[in-house]
Order: C-alpha cells, then sequence, then structure tokens
C-alpha cells in the first residue's frame, strides 16, 4: 500500500482543482488505485501472519516479494481501470486517459525494482564486510 504513495499528489491536486461532486467518474480512478492496494495489502499481510515468510527471506527474498506483488497490483488495477474505461465509466478531469497518473504504473514499477536492487546490494555488502570483520 505504502508504494502507492506518489498517487497522493495527484489525488490532492485534483481534489484542489475539480469538485468532486462534478468529476465523481474522474475520481473513480483514485478510489481504484487505492482501494485495490488496500485490499492486497490486507490478505498479503493475512497471508505473512499464517505463513511467516517475510523473515525468512532475506534481502532479495523481499525485494522479490514487495516488486512481485507491486506488479501484480498494478496489473489489476489497470485492468479494473482499462475495463471500466472501455465502458465509459471513467473519466479524466475532461482530458484523456494519457495525461492520467495511470500513466506512471509501469515506469513506478521500474523505479522501485531498480532501487530495491541498489538497496538490496548495498545490504548484501554491508552484511559480507560485517562477517568478514568478525572472523
Amino acid at each position: 500500500m505504502l508504494m502507492m504513495w506518489w498517487v497522493i499528489p495527484f489525488f490532492v491536486t485534483a481534489f484542489l482543482s475539480y469538485p468532486f461532486r462534478s468529476y465523481l467518474s474522474s475520481y473513480l480512478h483514485f478510489l481504484i488505485a487505492f482501494g485495490v492496494p488496500s485490499i492486497f495489502a490486507l490478505i498479503l499481510n493475512a497471508v505473512e501472519a499464517k505463513y511467516r515468510f517475510w523473515k525468512d527471506t532475506g534481502h532479495w527474498g523481499r525485494l522479490g516479494w514487495l516488486t512481485g506483488s507491486y506488479a501484480v497490483v498494478i496489473l489489476i488495477v489497470l485492468i479494473i481501470t482499462l475495463t471500466l474505461d472501455s465502458y465509459g465509466l471513467i473519466g479524466y478531469f475532461g482530458g484523456d486517459p494519457e495525461g492520467s497518473f495511470g500513466m506512471l504504473y509501469l515506469p513506478s514499477f521500474v523505479f522501485y525494482l531498480l532501487v530495491g536492487a541498489i538497496a538490496s546490494s548495498v545490504l548484501t555488502v554491508r552484511e559480507a564486510v560485517k562477517r568478514h570483520h568478525a572472523q
């Protein structure tokens, strides 16, 4: 859920610029963008509570879980959004979908993957240096 933080500035800008009632169909995109990750986070937390996989996976395993989960979430969000859009149920504040924050889903995945890989690499090297100095 926290990985969707970058959508908040778009929501705040829209909320300050467009009346909620007049653009209800445009705000539906935000509901999907926040609702799907929230539901997925609850499910993933329940699975973690039962199986305790997080602690045992290490840095690279956590990166896999986070980016894999994020990829699934944005795929579901895109499918729902595009399906509703094909039925004309989602608006874009008088514009078109190409100007929507939804265009940043895939680049945000690449960003998280790269930042996560860098962080995991740094942490792995740091732990190896610690082990080496402890010997």
